[in-house]
């Protein structure tokens, strides 16, 4: 593959998020069902609380799309990695504030902010790869991106899992939110990389795409890396 600056961090980043996302998925609804006591306003059954939960955070994630969308329009594509340090940061949070209590309201609440800010991540990634990535070698690049979301998911379900077992699940969601950490500094190592080049008059030589590109990507989210 031809070398361009940034994508072994972008990968690097792909790796940990799925190492997140696996761990999330398995375990975000078993946390509700197990730990956290529902209110019974719609009667004892939880299904109705799911539904609420999934048409919710359906619609919040249309409205975070298209506000990456129009962010990275507005700001240039230099904003891309900024942007991704700031979810991953919000979704790391949310998830240990998720784990951290047994308040339905606070669990819910933390729970919706993940859902919405999780569907960005996608049309980003997807939109820095089409953006940086020649064009002879872009398919091979989007492939290692989805490749490497599923290596993550693959390595961190087993040890997510052991400890869910071992410990508790409100433990094992803990332990997948670390995962979010290394990703965290790879996107700011590569935020201040960025900085440094624009400062030196290098445009988008971080590896930050262009715009339109993650315009395009945000309105098809289904491009870029699962999502576990």
């Amino acid at each position: 593959m031809v070398a361009v600056p940034g994508l072994v961090l972008l990968l690097c980043f792909v790796f940990f998020v799925g190492m997140w996302s696996e761990s999330f998925d398995r375990l975000w609804s078993a946390y509700l069902l197990k730990d956290i006591s529902f209110p019974h306003a719609f009667g004892p059954d939880v299904v109705i609380w799911f539904s609420i939960l999934a048409v919710v955070s359906t619609l919040l994630s249309l409205g975070s799309t298209e506000w990456a969308k129009r962010r990275t329009s507005r700001l240039g594509p230099g904003s891309i990695p900024p942007t991704l340090l700031t979810l991953t940061l919000a979704t790391a949070l949310a998830v240990v504030l998720m784990a951290g209590t047994s308040a339905f309201i606070v669990v819910i609440a933390a729970y919706l902010v993940v859902a919405t800010l999780r569907p960005v991540f996608s049309p980003l990634v997807t939109g820095w790869v089409v953006g940086r990535v020649d064009s002879s070698v872009c398919a091979t690049a989007l492939s290692a991106t989805d490749l490497l979301d599923s290596a993550g998911q693959i390595a961190g379900g087993p040890i997510v899992g052991a400890i869910g077992v071992l410990a508790s699940i409100r433990a094992a969601l803990l332990a997948g939110a670390a995962a979010l950490a290394p990703a965290a500094a790879l996107l700011a190592a590569a935020a201040r990389r960025a900085g440094q080049v624009s400062q030196q008059g290098g445009g988008d030589l971080a590896g930050l795409g262009d715009a339109g590109h993650v315009g395009a990507a945000a309105d098809h989210p289904e491009a870029g890396t699962a999502d576990g």
